[in-house]
């Protein structure tokens, strides 16, 4: 048996007539396979074979919470979905991971703990053998010590979700409040005359999820909230 005509990436094994391998180009294709006996004798048909284009591997979106210095980190992404079945691999590219940080490619978890600060790009990647999926973030490195708060702690932050105001209350004086994109970018700051409560307009930002850090006299505490 022989054949002609196969797109790049196919075999073909005669000894047990199999086709295998894995098509690299999308399209339609004319495959011939032919016969020969031992008198010489031809046989041979044509096979119409079609390539589907692949599918990339498809990235949830995800917001990657602050890293600050000193502290342990620690954060798993999602899992890319890929329609065609090929297996995937997942990859983390950032001058942080130079930097104390870390990743493993088979839990999809960036940790450890850095001493350097400030934003970090970061591109996070799914690639099923064929191609390649990336979505970059940036990862904000905050030189403050904060405490991530839970609805048990000193500050309250309401309404939430919310489309044009937040208040933010404690039992602790604030001194400042900074408001992030989900990206780790200062998008508004506010400075608190050494009050327990304040009022943040939140009415011009586009709809979508924040980080907000309330500073305090001995802490910094961060939260996240919705605009709608």
């Amino acid at each position: 048996y022989t054949i002609s005509g196969l797109p790049t990436g196919l075999t073909f094994n005669a000894a047990t007539r199999t086709l295998s391998g894995k098509p690299t180009i999308a399209g339609s294709y004319v495959v011939k396979l032919k016969a020969t006996d031992v008198f010489n004798a031809v046989t041979e048909i044509e096979i119409k074979l079609t390539v589907e284009p692949n599918t990339k591997p498809s990235i949830p979106d995800f917001s990657a919470p602050m890293a600050f210095k000193s502290k342990l980190y620690s954060f798993t992404f999602p899992a890319a979905t890929d329609i065609d079945g090929n297996p995937i691999t997942y990859y983390l590219d950032s001058e942080i991971l130079s930097r104390g940080m870390s990743f493993n490619n088979e839990t999809r978890t960036i940790t450890g703990i850095t001493e350097a600060t400030g934003e970090f790009t970061c591109k996070y990647a799914a690639f099923d053998g064929i191609e390649r999926t990336e979505k970059q973030f940036i990862l904000l490195v905050d030189p403050n010590t904060a405490v991530q708060t839970t609805e048990f702690e000193t500050i309250k932050l309401y309404p939430n979700p919310t489309t044009d105001f937040i208040i933010v209350e404690g039992i602790e004086i604030i001194n400042s409040i900074e408001i992030y994109s989900i990206t780790g970018k200062l998008v508004g700051r506010k400075i608190v005359n050494h009050e327990n409560s304040a009022t943040v307009d939140v009415s011009i930002f586009p709809t979508g999820n924040y980080i907000i850090k309330t500073i305090t006299t001995n802490k910094s505490y961060v939260q996240q909230f919705i605009k709608q």
